[in-house]
């Protein structure tokens, strides 16, 4: 996906999130109960809800980032099925990303891809955190 098309969609979360200002928990269970859109635009307005609900707890920026780590956890899942082999070989995997995050700064790269190494690392430890390495190989989908 482009930049362009990115920033449109980010337009299009900000007009949303305009809209849905007045949006009232019986609004989102009527969403739900009659099916009138889809499950996952339901999804999308209870968490605007639950945004407005808790003030300072989630910001538009964290939506950012884990819509960039949701994306990049799934080119990662399709580039290395297999994460390790084990929980050492996993370590060894965050310690080469960070080791390229270091190197990123170090050679005085440009501030968006230092931003891209943190985010290749942040990937890197959410597969680590959440065990992947204990996968059997064959059986990555069954999760």
């Amino acid at each position: 996906m482009n930049q362009d098309k990115i920033e449109k969609l980010r337009e299009h979360y900000q007009a949303i999130k305009e809209l849905s200002k007045d949006l009232t928990e019986k609004d989102v269970a009527d969403c739900y109960e009659n099916c009138w859109v889809s499950l996952p635009f339901c999804d999308l307005l209870a968490n605007l809800l639950d945004y407005k609900r808790r003030p300072g707890l989630w910001t538009y920026k964290d939506f950012e980032v884990f819509q960039t780590l949701q994306v990049g956890l799934r080119r990662a899942e399709s580039l290395h099925p297999v994460f390790a082999e084990g929980v050492y070989q996993g370590l060894g995997r965050v310690g080469e990303e960070y080791g390229e995050l270091a190197q990123s700064l170090n050679h005085g790269e440009s501030k968006e891809r230092v931003e891209a190494e943190a985010m290749d690392l942040l990937v890197v430890v959410w597969r680590f955190v959440r065990k992947d390495y204990d996968i059997p190989c064959g059986k990555e989908n069954e999760r």
